[in-house]
Parts: structure tokens; sequence; C-alpha cells
């Protein structure tokens, strides 16, 4: 089945995807902690490039927007009301540097 005419599949990432590095105190429990969270993330940029894969595949065009790699993430509480409007504000900006007919600021090709 083809796709639609003019299809397009956006990703909204709600994080960052690049690889981090980041020294773990030599515990059980942080090198298991920073093993999981490099597995989550692996997993993450797996998905995202069978999306990329299916979109290719049926003539869909893709974007993918993430939060800016400058932008700093907190590691506080899950769900911090003052971080969350903080990154709302900052999707806000990246969608006003967006081209209207181009790939997003915060784009990132896996």
């Amino acid at each position: 089945m083809a796709a639609p005419a003019g299809a397009s599949l956006t990703i909204l990432y709600n994080g960052k995807l690049a690889r981090t590095y980041k020294v773990v105190r030599p515990r059980a429990f942080a090198i298991a902690g920073r093993a999981l969270d490099t597995l989550i993330n692996e997993a993450d940029r797996e998905r995202i490039r069978s999306y990329r894969r299916f979109a290719e595949d049926h003539a869909i065009a893709f974007d993918m927007v993430t939060v800016d790699e400058d932008y700093p993430l907190s590691d506080g509480r899950l769900f911090d009301p003052a971080q969350m409007r903080a990154l709302f504000e900052q999707g806000l900006r990246q969608a006003e540097r967006r081209p209207a007919d181009g790939p997003s600021p915060g784009r990132r090709d896996q």
C-alpha cells in the first residue's frame, strides 16, 4: 500500500538522542543504573532508525525534533513543573526558528 501523496512522519522526542559520556562511581547500583540508561537510549535510537527506514521505504517525508543538545536537562525530580515549563518554552523557541518547509533546528539524523 502506497502512502498518500504528501504524507509525512514527524517524531517529537522528549529528550536528547546523542550518546553521552558520564563517569559513575565504582558501585554496583551506579554502574547498573548507567548501563540501564545506555540500553534505553540505544533502544530509542534504534526505534527512530526503524521509523526512518519505514518512511524511506514508503516514500514518506521524515522529520524529527529533539531537545537541543546544548539545552541543560536537570537530573532532579521526574516531573519538575519549573523544568517542564522551561522545556516547553525551549520547544516554542525551536518552533519559531523552524523554516516553514524545511527540517527543524532540533533535527537529529540518526
